[in-house]
């Protein structure tokens, strides 16, 4: 499972699981509080913590592309954090407030338990996970095609978006930029849907090229990945076999490092 459904709200696998442990987290600390004076403010500064370090992590690690795009640093919903810098703010933070006790190490593996283990029954095994697949596509000339023609036996990155679709109409010239900044990595962007007027009207508008756009008229190739939501961006390793899998708008940090990835 890539996404979890969540009424009108769509969160990846690893967001669920974050926003699952950051609950029982908080849940709990509150609980102790009786117990414990002070743990659920420990609680709430620690969480905003390791949030913040997180994600200040990955700027960091990122910093080339956010320096092209700096206000894009403050995108948390384009996903793009790093653990280990948040939970090393929280340890320090805690150090110095000397806060250390066994509620807060029960409260911490609770936390890491609950993440960890969301992860872990969510994540499709490997045996799982759909390969690419071959589904019928149309180049906006109307030629057919599939992905398979379209990798050529190179990695593969597959963004499934539509022009109806606000975060797709944000991230889609961004997508485009980076495709055409790596030229040995093949993308396709496939319209889920469209009619063609749609799909050439928009790019028409904002001035894009079309040589990685295609059509996929039925919306095959959505219900063929498993996916649940727009934009879903797919990455694929040389051998066709699905390597990663970011559900929901992509920053140029995070897209440029999978495609790196997929080239090394």
């Amino acid at each position: 499972m890539t996404a979890v459904q969540l009424g009108p709200f769509v969160l990846s696998t690893p967001r669920f699981a974050a926003l699952l442990a950051l609950v029982a987290f908080l849940a709990v600390a509150h609980l102790l509080e009786r117990r414990r004076p002070g743990v659920s403010d420990w609680a709430w500064t620690s969480a905003v913590l390791v949030l913040l370090g997180a994600r200040g992590g990955f700027v960091l690690e990122n910093l080339s592309a956010y320096l092209r795009e700096p206000l894009t640093a403050l995108y948390f919903w384009q996903g793009g954090f790093s653990p280990v810098w948040g939970f090393a703010a929280a340890a320090l933070y805690t150090v110095w407030r000397r806060a250390w006790s066994r509620h807060a190490l029960a409260l911490a593996a609770l936390g890491l338990l609950t993440w960890g283990g969301t992860l872990t029954l969510l994540t499709p095994a490997e045996q799982a996970r759909p390969s690419r697949p071959d589904t019928p596509l149309l180049t906006l000339d109307g030629e057919p095609t599939d992905l398979g023609r379209i990798a050529a036996g190179r990695p593969l990155v597959v963004n499934l978006w539509a022009p109806w679709c606000l975060p797709c109409r944000r991230e889609t010239p961004m997508v485009l930029d980076v495709a055409a900044a790596h030229p040995e990595v093949p993308f396709a962007l496939a319209d889920q849907g469209s009619p063609a007027h749609d799909v050439t009207a928009f790019l028409g508008e904002r001035g894009l090229p079309h040589g990685s756009v295609y059509r996929d008229p039925t919306a095959r190739l959505g219900v063929e990945l498993r996916t649940v939501g727009l934009p879903t961006t797919l990455f694929f390793a040389a051998d066709g076999a699905l390597v990663h899998t970011h559900v929901g708008e992509i920053s140029r940090a995070e897209l440029e490092r999978r495609v790196r990835g997929l080239r090394d």
